[in-house]
C-alpha cells in the first residue's frame, strides 16, 4: 500500500486497523505551501513525527520513505542536506521498536558526505537505485 507524507497523519487509524498490512509505501515531496513559511516548495520533514504512531500496528514489518523533489512542477533531486533533514526528523524515532525504515530516492554519490547515526529500535537503511 503507499500513501502520500501528507496523508499520514490523516490515515492512521486506517493502518491500525490492518493488521495484514506488512509494507506501506509513503511518498515524501517537496510541497509549495505558504504553511511551511517558504518561498520553494520544501519537503514536510516535521510530517515524520507520525511515524511513531505506525509502531503498533500489528502485522507491519517494514516502511519504504520514497523521495523525490516532487510533482513534475517542481521536481528536483532530492540532496545531501535533504537527507540530513530527513535523520534530523527521524532522530526522535531512535530507541522506537518500529517496523524497519528503508529509504528511497537518494544517490549513492550524496550519501557519502552524510553521517547516518543508526537507531536502535529498528533497522534504517538507504536503498540505491
Amino acid at each position: 500500500m503507499g500513501i502520500s507524507l501528507l496523508a499520514l497523519q490523516t490515515l492512521l487509524p486506517v493502518f491500525r486497523a490492518l493488521p495484514k498490512l506488512e509494507d506501506l509505501a509513503i511518498s515524501v515531496y517537496a510541497v509549495h505551501t505558504e504553511a511551511l513559511g517558504a518561498a520553494t516548495p520544501r519537503i514536510p520533514w516535521h510530517q515524520l513525527t507520525h511515524l511513531s504512531s505506525l509502531a503498533p500496528c500489528p502485522g507491519l514489518k517494514t516502511i519504504r520513505l520514497v523521495v523525490s523533489g516532487g510533482p513534475i512542477e517542481c521536481h528536483f533531486p532530492p540532496t545531501a542536506e535533504d537527507a540530513r533533514d530527513l535523520l534530523a526528523a527521524l532522530s526522535p524515532l531512535r530507541n522506537t521498536v518500529m517496523p524497519d525504515i528503508m529509504i528511497e530516492g537518494f544517490s549513492r554519490e550524496d550519501m557519502r558526505d552524510v553521517n547516518i547515526l543508526y537507531p536502535e529500535g529498528f533497522t534504517l537503511a538507504f536503498l540505491y537505485a
